[in-house]
């Protein structure tokens, strides 16, 4: 598609619109299997939070630190990559159990939760998760206060 040069406002919506329906579209074919089948097929389905830095389109291109990861993930193995963006980035793990990707690449903290739900590779960087909250308000003594 292309739109005037003039209405940048106008493109961002195309390219919102081809985003979600050409990255997404994947997030419904379910497939089975390990790295066998993953080669066998040829295709490796990464989903990826889309923003600023994991994964986001420019000028009709994917790009972001996410997607590279990937790509040369996808070129090791000598299949194509097909990047999934999700709908809502809370759900990625949820596409990985239900076979809709095949790998997650996000920031995540490992948690036990989510270790019964999904094997972690070593981190590539680490994040200290903390909480928030006005100088007025009383300090939060537990998990049940957030």
């Amino acid at each position: 598609m292309a739109a005037s040069a003039a209405s940048p406002r106008l493109v961002e919506g195309i390219n919102g619109v081809v985003f979600q329906s050409a990255l997404t579209k994947h997030t419904r074919e379910v497939y089975g299997g390990d790295l066998g089948a993953i080669k066998k097929r040829g295709v490796l389905r990464v989903i990826m939070p889309s923003n600023s830095s994991s994964f986001f389109l420019y000028r009709g291109q994917p790009m972001g630190f996410q997607y590279e990861l990937a790509q040369k993930l996808a070129a090791s193995l000598g299949v194509r990559l097909d990047a999934v963006a999700p709908v809502r980035q809370a759900r990625m793990l949820r596409h990985l159990e239900r076979g809709r990707v095949d790998v997650v690449a996000a920031v995540l903290a490992v948690t036990p939760e989510r270790e019964e739900r999904a094997s972690f590779s070593p981190p590539l960087l680490e994040v200290d998760e903390v909480v928030v909250q006005p100088a007025a308000e009383p300090p939060l003594a537990d998990h049940d206060d957030v």
